[in-house]
């Protein structure tokens, strides 16, 4: 009796797109163990906003791409063409790094390089300015006029 060979297969969710390790991917008889094609075809930062263009492909189809910064996704696109935008608002005047990760529909992934962008710090909100509110002043109350008819004065009579 022949015993078939089982293989454990771990399966990992990056950045809301599904990934296998290269071996799992490997160990797939005639399986596709090529990553994707991945380019950053451009980028911009505008403000707090970050927005990346990306060209990804690959024989098997392309799952999606990922923005992560500092290692955790900010945002992921599925279909083509890619364009991934992140409000960056959070790291206010300073560096801040950031990648792309393509994964392919078996599986295989492929990741850029860190990049460097400045976020501008925030505009400074103005101060309010306070204003002197006038101490309220007494309204005189009118004293009340007489009502009523007079009594009148006894008057002599002869």
């Amino acid at each position: 009796m022949r015993r078939a060979a089982s293989a454990a297969v771990a399966v990992v969710l990056v950045g809301g797109l599904l990934t296998m390790p290269a071996s799992a991917a490997q160990a797939r008889k005639g399986g596709d163990r090529t990553p994707p094609r991945l380019t950053v075809t451009s980028y911009a930062m505008e403000n707090s906003t970050l927005t990346v263009s990306v060209g990804a492909s690959d024989a098997s189809g392309v799952r999606g791409v990922s923005l992560l910064v500092r290692g955790k996704v900010v945002a992921t696109d599925t279909t083509a063409p890619y364009q991934l935008t992140a409000d960056l608002s959070a790291y206010s005047g300073g560096e801040v790094r950031w990648k792309v990760r393509a994964v392919d529909r078996r599986g295989n992934d492929r990741t850029t390089e860190d990049r460097k962008s400045r976020v501008k710090p925030r505009p400074e909100r103005p101060r309010p300015t306070p204003t002197v509110t006038p101490a309220p002043t007494a309204t005189p109350t009118p004293a009340p006029a007489p009502t009523g008819t007079a009594t009148p004065e006894p008057t002599e009579t002869d």
